[in-house]
């Protein structure tokens, strides 16, 4: 039996072309090859006491946070804390220990966008046990306004914590290149979201993983934690974590992140038995990852990344443009890898998506498995929207002419009809 060497190996696919997998393509992935050969020789020696290969920090590696720092500084435009950077193994890694470390266990409230990416729910729900509260999107991203009520109204039935938490309910949100809509949330919302969160006590956890994939030149949009200033009159300490990755900027291979969050939150996390047992997270490849900042390794291949996915990304709108039927509709990203495309309100994702598979080798994301309403009971969820007319685009994976082509293919069978 041959072993798989990727998570996206899989012996049933055989030549299907996925426009569903959010990775890099293999060219992005093998101009790492030479940035960590320098970046691993230049770690190895300055690390000749060997505390590399030591039990971290609880923190992590301090050379990794200390080019973290200035790092995040460039590309945000944006004054970024030392103290309050927490080296993890990812997104995954910082939703996961967040979740586990501030919530009550198993029986915590998790608000979530209605779409939102598309595993966080199994992880949520299946693995960790918590309860799911759907929120509508509007075209700009959350609706405050129906977000602020649902808060309201569960606020009302909350007991206080006798077992320790921190926190009766998190919000967990991409509000920059939002995953699967690719909309940014406006000042407007995000200045509501921290208030919300303050008056109602509640910790917000942000996944800003697409956020230095902004197409253009200028900074990227502002992250939804640098409206929680602290300098605010009614701060109150802090309720947003910026959870942030390397996976989507230099490869996902690495497992290395980080924790963007107020110093009485990272108390809690430094003080945790997790991390008190197992030190910083990825100690040895957080160093390297070090190396390829100071080295400014990494400078060029986000670079070029972005130009591709732009390039790219201009491909398919212009496809997707001239293809769709009238009846289906798009926005166009300013960044990140996916378009949100929506049908006539009848429209089955699903059924179009297992068309495509059998008789064009190509894969789609249904909208309906983004839609957290297949992990929770209806009474959940205030309002209708499974997202079974939608589906999700990655423009990423796949080199401009295979990705061109398969567009074409898939607005041609939808203009056809042959799957209904």
């Amino acid at each position: 039996m041959e072993l798989s060497t990727t998570l996206f190996d899989s012996p049933n696919e055989g030549d299907i072309t996925s426009l569903k997998i959010g990775s890099m393509d293999a060219s992005a992935l093998k101009r790492c090859i030479p940035i960590f050969n320098k970046a691993t020789i230049h770690r190895l020696n300055h690390s000749r006491e060997g505390k590399l290969f030591q039990y971290g920090p609880v923190s992590g590696f301090p050379d990794y946070l200390t080019e973290l720092k200035k790092f995040l500084e460039k590309e945000y435009d944006s004054e970024v804390q030392m103290e309050n950077l927490l080296c993890t193994g990812g997104a995954t890694s910082g939703l996961t220990l967040a979740v586990n470390l501030l919530l009550p266990k198993s029986r915590g409230m998790i608000f979530v966008d209605n779409p939102t990416y598309f595993l966080a729910h199994g992880i949520l729900v299946r693995e960790l046990g918590h309860t799911l509260m759907c929120v509508p999107m509007d075209k700009n991203g959350v609706d405050v306004d129906s977000f602020a009520k649902i808060v309201k109204e569960e606020y009302s039935k909350y007991k206080k914590l006798d077992d320790g938490s921190h926190f009766w309910a998190m919000y967990y949100t991409i509000s920059v290149h939002h995953n699967p809509t690719s909309v940014v949330f406006n000042s407007e919302k995000c200045n509501k979201i921290v208030n919300l969160a303050r008056e109602f006590s509640f910790i917000v956890l942000c996944d800003d993983v697409y956020n230095l994939l902004t197409y253009n030149k200028a900074p990227p949009p502002k992250r939804l934690f640098a409206y929680d200033s602290p300098h605010d009159e009614n701060y109150k300490g802090g309720h947003v974590i910026s959870n942030g990755s390397f996976s989507k900027i230099l490869c996902p291979g690495v497992r290395v992140g980080w924790m963007e969050m107020p110093p009485k939150l990272k108390y809690i996390f430094e003080n945790s038995y997790i991390l008190s047992s197992s030190g910083s997270i990825n100690n040895y490849v957080s160093g390297v990852v070090a190396s390829i900042l100071k080295l400014d390794l990494l400078k060029e291949h986000l670079e070029l990344l972005k130009s591709s996915y732009a390039n790219r990304m201009d491909l398919a709108v212009n496809c997707l443009k001239v293809g769709l039927p009238k009846d289906f509709t798009f926005h166009r990203p300013i960044g990140g890898c996916y378009i949100w495309v929506e049908g006539y309100e009848n429209f089955d994702s699903t059924k179009f998506e297992e068309h495509l598979i059998n008789k064009k080798n190509i894969a789609i994301l249904p909208g309906n498995t983004c839609s957290p309403l297949h992990f929770i009971s209806q009474d959940k969820c205030k309002f209708k929207g499974y997202q079974s007319n939608a589906f999700r685009i990655s423009i990423s994976y796949n080199e401009a002419p295979i990705l061109e082509n398969a567009l074409k293919i898939l607005c041609d069978e939808l203009n056809s009809n042959t799957f209904e």
